[in-house]
């Protein structure tokens, strides 16, 4: 009785999979055929097939024979014969032929959009620009949720910046910053429109895009966007402007590498103004950042020089005995050891 209810179970379980499983494949193939699934991260074959083993270079050969005659070719074939033309023996004019023939005979495939892309770079190697911006902007407007359209959309900017159109292309870059800042363009994309305000002058645009490019970036990079973002902000805003913008930032660097980038661009900025106050209170940042190295001892000579300058007399004679005591072997620790043996003395005969 037990034997035969198994082999019933089996039986109902080869007849459902003998009836529904080639409709659920065909339902499957139906909708990937249509280009309602999303477009996948690689082809099954395409990618792959520019190693040169010989059984990967006879059947490559073999399409290239088919896809020359009036044969009917696949999907996947003209895909890997694009990608084989392309990055393996650079026949540019043959890669696009290729690629383009699997667009027109297959326009819905789930491989229409590889082969859209990859078109756009075949034509950019073989210096068609033009054809390159097209099969591009073609891109982007029949795929936008692709995983490929921030680099689609640098092709375009770089195009423009090329052209002589930096306004086009410096709105594109923002475009890559700003909607895709995961994306691994979105870095490049800010720093690119970034130069090329800063070539046309315009300071006030490259600042903003220097901040967008901070928020674009992690660690360190973020930090040296941001003292860009500082350098560039003073030569409009002022040094006091830029430094007041910058406060609200510091509490964002959570390694002392980064804040110590960024406050060096802020004593920088203060320094250069003119102003003891403010060049003193952005210094004791610097320094209590923990920066270290031959610069040290020269900033702490500073630090002293300032607070004697403001009147500061005992933080002075405090800067002093630190100096001294942390780097007795430099110019500047020697000098302080002078420094405090007259402040002792002129204590001693008063």
């Amino acid at each position: 009785m037990k034997n035969a209810l198994l082999s019933l179970i089996s039986a109902a379980i080869a007849f459902c999979a003998l009836t529904f499983l080639p409709r659920a494949a065909a339902f499957l193939s139906d909708r990937f055929a249509s280009g309602v699934a999303e477009e996948p991260a690689l082809p099954r074959e395409g990618f792959l097939l520019c190693r040169t083993d010989p059984v990967t270079a006879d059947l490559l050969e073999s399409w290239r024979s088919q896809a020359a005659g009036d044969y009917e070719t696949s999907a996947d074939a003209l895909l890997s014969i694009g990608i084989y033309e392309l990055y393996t023996r650079k026949d540019y004019p043959a890669a696009v032929e290729a690629f383009q023939r699997l667009l027109r005979s297959y326009p819905s495939s789930n491989l229409a959009p590889a082969a859209l892309f990859e078109c756009g770079i075949a034509q950019l190697s073989a210096g068609d620009g033009e054809g390159a911006l097209r099969s591009f902007q073609l891109f982007c407007s029949r795929y936008p949720r692709s995983w490929r359209i921030p680099a689609a959309l640098m092709y375009i900017a770089l195009h423009y910046r090329d052209n002589g159109d930096p306004e086009r292309a410096c709105s594109i870059l923002e475009r890559v910053a700003r909607e895709y800042p995961a994306s691994p363009q979105a870095r490049r994309a800010a720093e690119l429109a970034r130069r090329l305000y800063e070539r046309e002058g315009r300071y006030e645009d490259a600042d903003r895009i220097s901040l967008l490019s901070a928020s674009c970036s992690r660690g360190a990079a973020a930090a040296e966007a941001l003292a860009r973002w500082v350098r560039c902000c003073a030569r409009y805003k002022g040094s006091d402007g830029a430094l007041d913008e910058l406060e609200p930032f510091l509490p964002s660097l959570k390694t002392a590498r980064s804040r110590r980038i960024v406050l060096e661009a802020a004593y920088e900025t203060a320094a250069s103004s003119g102003d003891e106050e403010l060049e003193l209170r952005w210094l004791a940042a610097l320094l209590e950042s923990g920066v270290s190295g031959p610069r040290a001892p020269a900033l702490m000579w500073r630090r002293y020089e300032l607070e004697t300058l403001l009147g500061f007399t005992d933080r002075a004679s405090s800067t002093l005995a630190a100096l001294a005591r942390a780097w007795p072997d430099t110019p500047e620790g020697r000098r302080a050891e002078e420094e405090l043996d007259k402040v002792l003395a002129a204590g001693v005969a008063k």
